[in-house]
């Protein structure tokens, strides 16, 4: 799941999707842009770090068949993309998850009081013999990175629903083990921006009876 923005023509909507001319193998296109929901989409990425997303650029204000203000759109994009850039230049290769307490619970669990506790659970989901089909998850117990990650720092909060929760910094792996740039982890949602502004200069490259004739539709 997640939010899907298709550029459209005309009465009749007829799509526009086209190779990017300098991503031409990027997932996304010149008329379609994809933000899954999950921690890694495009909109979840860029309102963690600089707080501003697609929802600020095109200001789709509920509506699902709009024609935005393309130039103020321009604008807007070549603003978040150069906030962005500044941003991930400075964090390099680093993320910060969010470890809440469970929206559920269990009458019988109790949660650990000591260290000694603590170790007894860690080794239990350790040395499980169930196959977990990632090595990374969550339960009623805590979340277990049992191929081990790189953290920074641990800094106390409150989540979005105002609960006491962890910050947890750390250097997720990069899926291009190549890949050695100080911010490689971002490299194709810079690209996904300038993806972006390519398609707001596709219709504005267009005169302004016909640039009207575009439109995005939204899909949540």
């Amino acid at each position: 799941m997640g939010l899907d923005v298709y550029l459209g023509y005309g009465k009749g909507r007829r799509g526009v999707q086209e190779d990017s001319k300098k991503y031409p193998n990027h997932y996304f296109k010149i008329g379609y842009f994809r933000s899954s929901y999950n921690d890694w989409g495009l909109n979840r990425v860029l309102r963690k770090t600089i707080d501003k997303d697609l929802y600020y650029i095109f200001e789709p204000k509920d509506r699902y068949d709009f024609t935005p203000k393309w130039e103020k759109c321009r604008e807007k994009c070549v603003e978040v993309l150069n906030e962005f850039k500044e941003f991930i230049e400075k964090l390099g290769n680093v993320s910060v998850m969010c470890i809440s307490p469970p929206m559920y619970s269990i009458s019988d669990y109790k949660p650990p009081e000591n260290e000694k506790e603590a170790t007894t659970i860690f080794l239990k989901n350790r040395d499980s013999k169930s196959e977990y089909l990632f090595k990374s998850y969550s339960n009623i117990e805590g979340s277990f990175y049992l191929d081990g990650i790189k953290c920074f720092a641990f800094i106390n909060g409150k989540d979005y629903s105002k609960n006491n929760c962890v910050y947890v910094v750390y250097e997720p792996e990069l899926s291009d083990k190549n890949e050695n740039s100080e911010k490689a982890l971002y490299k194709e949602y810079i690209e996904a921006l300038e993806i972006v502004l390519e398609t707001i200069d596709y219709v504005l490259d267009f005169p302004e009876p016909e640039r009207k004739k575009y439109k995005l539709h939204w899909s949540a």
